[in-house]
């Protein structure tokens, strides 16, 4: 976000983040000195006021923005991804059907996730 954005203040949304603590999913707040609100959208270029409050946009922002979020989404998603196939393969081990899903019998936990991240890194995702 915006340091300079005026409609959602980076102070009001650190301390949003530090009252919910460290459960649940993660969250990654990033704070970009001299940004308006607007930032990562070309059309706010030349910057104009929208209802008194100023919108810019700023290419290297942006394109900063964009790279962290692919960084983020590499980071979180393959994990999740793995974390749901591990459930989800145990679950059909209880009802014996997990080798007629994925040609994998489990043996436990370890070896099913190994497997498995094995299979999301040749994707790219590690």
């Amino acid at each position: 976000m915006g340091a300079l954005d005026a409609w959602t203040l980076a102070a009001d949304c650190s301390n949003r983040l530090a009252a919910w603590g460290n459960d649940g999913p993660p969250i990654e707040l990033v704070v970009y000195p001299g940004a308006h609100r607007g930032f990562y959208y070309p059309h706010f270029q030349p910057g104009r006021a929208l209802f008194g409050r100023w919108a810019e946009y700023n290419e290297e922002v942006a394109d900063h923005a964009s790279l962290r979020l692919r960084q983020f989404l590499d980071r979180h998603s393959a994990q999740y991804l793995v974390d749901d196939a591990v459930g989800a393969v145990q679950k059909l081990a209880g009802h014996g059907q997990a080798e007629r899903t994925c040609g994998l019998k489990i043996d436990d936990q370890l070896t099913t996730r190994d497997h498995l991240e094995g299979h999301v890194s040749r994707l790219g995702a590690f």
